[in-house]
């Protein structure tokens, strides 16, 4: 059993960081097949770190909310343009649509609102918004594989808002994400999913996840 990896070099305790996209993506370029049975060579000096810890849509997200976070601090390094120092932490907001969906005109003018107060303040209290999907050719009453998930948003969502709960289906959804300035790490640890040899489960590192693999 395996998995595929790439090495990653160590700064004291923690894997150091790209610079850049590029210095990233050279480091995923250069790839090998990790077997678990096996122990990591050269831990002193470098780490093992998987190609895919989110898979699927997931993995997608996570993947571009790195590299856009290596981008916009790789401007910011640069200086290649002036701007204010609360400008480099402050948050951002993060639109999904699945490759099959289309935004409806008023999708950015119903969500985005959500994220501010009374005072036009972003308010950093809400996370995410979340719209319904619809296919105009499905009509509820013959529905049956509930492809407008009306189960989901009709039933699911408003029993978990009544708690203040809220969950996220991906598409259609509107996220508020930290900058890529503010982020000490790139790296993150994580319980392994599979065993090591001793039976025993220890820690990975992996890229940082903003997205739930259940996105």
């Amino acid at each position: 059993v395996g998995s595929w990896y790439y090495n990653v070099p160590m700064t004291g305790p923690y894997p150091r960081s790209p610079s850049s996209p590029d210095e990233w993506l050279k480091w995923r370029k250069d790839r090998h097949i990790l077997r678990y049975s096996a122990p990591d060579d050269d831990t002193s000096m470098h780490i093992q770190v998987p190609l895919r810890s989110s898979h699927g849509k997931a993995g997608g997200l996570n993947f571009v909310d790195n590299f856009i976070a290596l981008k916009v601090k790789q401007l910011f390094d640069a200086q290649h343009f002036q701007v204010e120092e609360r400008q480099k932490t402050a948050p951002s907001l993060y639109a999904i649509a699945d490759a099959r969906h289309q935004f409806q005109p008023n999708f950015f003018t119903s969500c985005v609102p959500a994220f501010f107060d009374a005072k036009r303040k972003l308010n950093p209290l809400v996370g995410f918004t979340q719209a319904p999907q619809h296919y105009p050719e499905y009509k509820d009453k013959f529905d049956y594989l509930d492809n407008n998930n009306a189960q989901f948003f009709r039933l699911n969502a408003m029993i978990r808002h009544c708690c203040g709960g809220v969950s996220s289906c991906g598409t259609n959804g509107v996220w508020q994400l930290s900058p890529g300035g503010s982020r000490k790490h790139f790296w993150e640890p994580r319980k392994k999913r599979v065993r090591d040899p001793d039976n025993s489960k220890g820690k990975q590192w992996i890229e940082r996840e903003q997205f739930h693999t259940s996105c």
